[in-house]
């Protein structure tokens, strides 16, 4: 009896085992034996979090890649990340099985939940905010792109060329408040609010970023009171100064759309050139505030519309400047692409710098854009997806709540579409015989649908805004200047330029580099003064404003004039060095940053480590003044090193 009820036991789990298994159904159809990711093993509960270097992490998950393939696993602080290192499996998941990979993870750092706040259109999960936020972007990026962008990118890019003849040593500044200042413009039809607009987006950055905000590594900080979680307090400090001043630049739109008082009464009879005259230039907010629209593109609230603009503008003044100092990298490395440059602008363009019209007939440019974006990716780790249900696929399993990471780092180095891919060779977009290769040349190559705008329905609405910014302000200065690299004066031999020192952040921006930019004639010179001076008696280039009462106490960031900042070496980290800054005078930030950069280590360490911050990101979170206190032992320089000190920004991680 006990052996036929066994039986009947082991026949019923067969069976129950066979009906599971023929009615489970996964990604990639029904059901099918699979095995877990390959990937490194890690330590309990945190996993192979410190195999990561805090420098340029993407090189070590593109090596994983080459050791483990193309498709693998990580687990990072207790959560599986899945890291997809090649273009056909990334279509295959995040385009193909959008359905169950286009969530997004959750950001530990930020003050409300990213994937429900409404807030940030590229970090919501897939719900009914996401929907009509991206329905809206898609309507204003159409308009706006009809209308060539209202001219905006050509418009700023002779401030740009002035800015870099007056002082090309800042040329990061520069490229920064280009595109900060073109993205103002379209999202509220002004440029006095690009300063303001970039650092709204550089502390974003801080708290989307992994290596950024210390809330993003010790997340049960958020669960402490402010007064015993400065990141905390610092974020929600943050929240509310963006949010009073995406709320205060609708408001100026409004009022600016309000009918001049000698204008006519609207009517339903009014033609389009009668309607009632008002001083708001066009732009996105006041495409959202259209009386037309009611409500406005079906977004509820004015709140949510002023998120649903300003967020534009952050991700264009955050994305787009770290292409063009990529750009100005390459050329300094690789001299030979220079010549072609010019002499394509100066057949096309000889008489003024390029503007977006003459986009189709200057396909070098464009290379040289599209192969800046492939050999040095902005976003190298790849803006992550979620999956939201466990799935199969080529016989391994991706479990269910798995971050994926396309890496564009690895992906832009498939040496069968990209033969040589460390080099950088804008010709192999020119040449029929290169995997690269796409006609027609008159719209390939382009960076619009590449990879690093998203994929699936995750793709970046704005890639046409980019596509315009980076070439006519890299047109203007191709245009207009000589790249070169520094000689040094005692020497005559050239100053080293790092090819691989980048900001730790989630945008890899390279850092400040030596470099020489000259005017290529008297006459370009002339053209660019005058064009300026024209532009600024029209009225057409305001200063910037300040925003915030540096001693107001809840908004904004006044740093103090000046204080006293102690920094601890914690070590050497491959060609550069970690430190910690503590600043007791700046409390309402961080009261200890980490920060990285490659300086030399020794007795002039206070100097340069001075300049260093004078030149960061950091810049608005720490004092004006900065008096520096390096605490401990340091190996002194070695007299080569000395003679020629590395003055790169420090950038915080």
């Amino acid at each position: 009896m006990a052996l036929l009820t066994l039986l009947l036991l082991s026949f019923s789990t067969s069976v129950i085992v066979a009906i599971w298994r023929a009615t489970r159904w996964t990604s990639d159809g029904p059901a099918i034996e699979s095995t877990p990711l390959p990937g490194p093993r890690g330590l309990p509960f945190v996993g192979s979090i410190f195999a990561l270097s805090p420098v340029n992490p993407w090189l070590t998950f593109h090596k994983w890649s080459q050791e483990y393939g193309p498709l693998y696993q990580v687990e990072l602080a207790g959560t599986s990340h899945v890291w997809i290192a090649d273009e056909e499996i990334a279509f295959d998941l995040l385009s193909k099985k959008a359905k169950i990979y286009s969530d997004r993870p959750h950001i530990p750092a930020l003050m409300d939940d990213n994937r429900t706040s409404g807030q940030y259109l590229p970090l919501l999960s897939n719900n009914s905010q996401w929907q009509r936020q991206r329905k809206f972007a898609k309507t204003i990026m159409a308009a706006s792109q009809k209308a060539a962008f209202f001219g905006y990118p050509e418009l700023e890019s002779i401030r740009l060329m002035k800015e870099l003849l007056d002082q090309p040593s800042s040329y990061n500044t520069a490229f920064e408040s280009f595109v900060s200042r073109v993205t103002c413009r379209l999202a509220w039809g002004t440029s006095v609010a690009a300063d303001e607009l970039k650092q709204r987006a550089r502390e974003l950055l801080i708290g989307v970023s992994p290596t950024g905000s210390l809330l993003n590594k010790i997340p049960f900080l958020m669960l402490l009171p402010d007064c015993l979680s400065p990141a905390k307090a610092w974020e929600r400090r943050r929240a509310r100064t963006e949010r009073a001043f995406f709320l205060q630049m609708q408001d100026e739109v409004r009022a600016n759309l309000a009918p001049s008082s000698n204008s006519p009464s609207p009517t339903s009879s009014t033609t389009t050139a009668d309607r009632p005259e008002t001083r708001q230039p066009p732009s996105w907010t006041a495409m959202f505030l259209s009386p037309t629209q009611n409500p406005p593109h079906g977004i509820p609230t004015a709140t949510e519309g002023a998120y649903a603009v300003g967020m534009h503008g952050i991700a264009g003044a955050l994305t787009i400047a770290a292409p063009m100092q990529s750009f100005c990298l390459a050329l300094c490395l690789h001299p030979q692409h220079l010549a072609p440059l010019h002499a394509e602008v100066d057949a096309v363009c000889p008489a003024a710098p390029p503007t977006l019209a003459d986009l189709p007939r200057m396909p070098h440019l464009r290379a040289c854009i599209r192969e800046t974006l492939r050999w040095r990716p902005p976003v190298p780790t790849g803006i992550p997806h979620r999956s939201t249900a466990a799935a199969v696929y080529r016989g391994a399993r991706i479990p269910a709540g798995a971050v994926l990471h396309p890496l564009e780092w690895s992906i832009a180095r498939d040496p069968r579409r990209y033969p040589h891919p460390d080099v950088f060779d804008p010709r192999r977009w020119l040449d029929p015989a290169s995997p690269a290769f796409r006609a027609p040349l008159s719209v390939h190559p382009a960076i619009t649908g590449h990879s690093q705008f998203g994929w699936g329905h995750r793709v970046c609405q704005g890639q046409g805004v980019a596509e315009a910014d980076l070439f006519v302000g890299l047109g203007a200065l191709v245009w207009g200047f000589d790249v070169q690299r520094a000689v040094d004066a005692a020497t005559g031999a050239p100053v080293p330029v790092p090819s691989m020192d980048f900001a730790a952040l989630l945008i890899a921006k390279p850092r400040w580099f030596a470099f020489e930019l000259r005017c290529r004639s008297e006459a370009r010179r002339a053209w660019i003064d005058a064009a300026f001076r024209e532009g600024r008696e029209a009225g057409r280039y305001e200063p910037e404003r300040e925003y915030w009462d540096s001693k107001n106490g809840v908004l904004g960031w006044g740093k103090p004039n000046e204080g006293n900042v102690t920094i601890r070496t914690l070590g050497p980290w491959e060609n550069s060095s970690l430190f910690a800054i503590h600043c007791p005078v700046y409390v309402q930030h961080h009261s200890l940053l980490i920060v990285s950069a490659c300086i030399p280590i020794g007795e002039h360490t206070d100097t340069v480590l001075s300049h260093a911050l004078s030149n960061s990101e950091s810049q608005n979170l720490l004092p004006s003044q900065v008096k520096i206190r390096v605490i401990s032992a340091m190996p002194r320089m070695t007299k080569a090193v000395a003679s020629q000190p590395t003055l790169h920004p420090m950038t915080v991680l």
